[in-house]
């Protein structure tokens, strides 16, 4: 597991280079570490990235969730 800021969003990865990409989104009060047990039981098996969405975790630097979105 690694961590990364893109573009001022904060994500952690689990990297597994050549494998489909999987993007996992938390729910309303979560983070990106809700995933951290999910990513490891999938065993490299996708290239997982899970961002820490706007406000849980990542500074909200968007005025709405159409730019939100556009951010991510």
């Amino acid at each position: 597991m690694t961590r990364r800021t893109v573009a001022g969003l904060a994500f952690r990865c689990w990297p597994a280079p050549g494998r489909p990409p999987l993007l996992l989104l938390h729910g309303f009060t979560g983070s990106a570490d809700a995933w951290e047990e999910v990513a490891e039981a999938l065993g490299g098996r996708f290239d997982v990235v899970a961002p820490d969405l706007p406000g849980h975790g990542s500074p909200v630097v968007s005025p709405g969730w159409s730019e939100a979105v556009d951010q991510l």
